[in-house]
């Protein structure tokens, strides 16, 4: 394997921990802030949340590892930082949304799974545009 498939594979690896780093402190917040009785409130943080995470996906989609110089560590750094970023706002807005939707109708796993799913399909891009660079 080499050194950008080893890179991009600890850069998911450490992305899924700070994510789960992130939950329970995030879950802790949101069920402070009453949303159960502040409808409005949950909408907006929903709506705003899913903006985020549309502008993050665009970036995400749009970056390509194929245009980095691989020869120069400090292209492949800021490469993974970039995609790094889309990706970590993309899983922050979907943990949001999951908790969110949890407290104001109730736990519903199949939307749990959806989301889990859009972010290992996520994931799974970021490492396929790693495969689309030429001479790996």
């Amino acid at each position: 394997m080499k050194k950008i498939l080893k890179e991009n594979t600890y850069k998911n690896i450490l992305l899924i921990l700070i994510l789960i780093s992130f939950y329970f402190p995030i879950k802790t917040y949101l069920t402070g802030l009453g949303l159960d009785i502040n409808p409005d409130l949950a909408d907006n943080l929903l709506w705003v949340s899913s903006l985020i995470a549309v502008i993050a996906c665009f970036g995400n989609f749009e970056f390509k590892y194929e245009k980095v110089d691989l020869s120069k560590a400090s292209h492949r750094l800021l490469a993974h930082f970039i995609s790094g970023s889309f990706t970590l706002i993309i899983g922050i807005c979907l943990i949001f949304t999951s908790i969110t939707l949890s407290i104001i109708v109730g736990q519903f796993i199949i939307m749990d799974l959806t989301f889990l799913l859009l972010y290992v399909a996520c994931i799974s891009y970021d490492r396929w545009d790693v495969y689309q660079i030429k001479n790996i």
